[in-house]
């Protein structure tokens, strides 16, 4: 046991690590599999090595809560399109997010420990200090496919948990044509 009641380490498959602090509209549970269990991994080890447990202001978002994010008033360039956000993809992870500066955010903290790294993340939106995500998928094959699927009327929840496995079984050879055939109601 750590000083502060988190087990390192001893998080079951599907489970949310102990070391992530996060509120009830943050959906961890639907992101996907493998980023999640980096996700925990890298919680544990950042616990270990500060005491601090990590806060995680955003996970995974379906199509639709993209849509009324994107719709409502906010700053431009901070939400992006339904189907573009790799957040609809269980593929990004808000971490500290009230926390704007890139040298306190918790995010800057991982990165500046190696943790991001090595757990495979990183954080490809320059203005964004706190958004994170899987660096194992090609960002802009998911993007592409999904945003197509999207101006169909075609991407779902279960369409882009499909394209995320798909994508991080795929080397970055993901085409629309791998989600033909998908049952609406696959469990991925």
């Amino acid at each position: 046991l750590s000083k502060m009641g988190g087990v390192v380490g001893s998080t079951p498959s599907g489970s949310v690590s102990e070391n992530i602090t996060f509120s009830k509209n943050v959906d961890l549970k639907n992101l996907n599999p493998e980023t999640l269990q980096r996700l925990n991994g890298m919680a544990d080890e950042y616990y270990a090595m500060t005491g601090e447990r990590l806060r995680v202001t955003s996970g995974y978002r379906s199509i639709e809560k993209q849509a009324a994010l994107y719709n409502a008033p906010h700053r431009p360039g901070y939400v992006a399109m339904p189907g573009k956000s790799m957040h609809n993809y269980g593929l990004a992870i808000d971490i500290d997010g009230q926390n704007e500066s890139w040298s306190t955010n918790q995010a800057s903290k991982l990165d500046k420990l190696g943790l991001l790294s090595k757990y495979k993340f990183y954080r490809p939106v320059k203005k964004e200090a706190w958004h994170v995500e899987d660096n194992t998928v090609n960002r802009s094959n998911v993007q592409s496919t999904g945003y197509a699927l999207y101006k169909q009327g075609k991407l779902d929840s279960n369409a882009a948990k499909v394209i995320a496995k798909t994508e991080s079984k795929s080397n970055g050879t993901l085409q629309t044509k791998d989600l033909n055939g998908v049952p609406e109601k696959e469990s991925v």
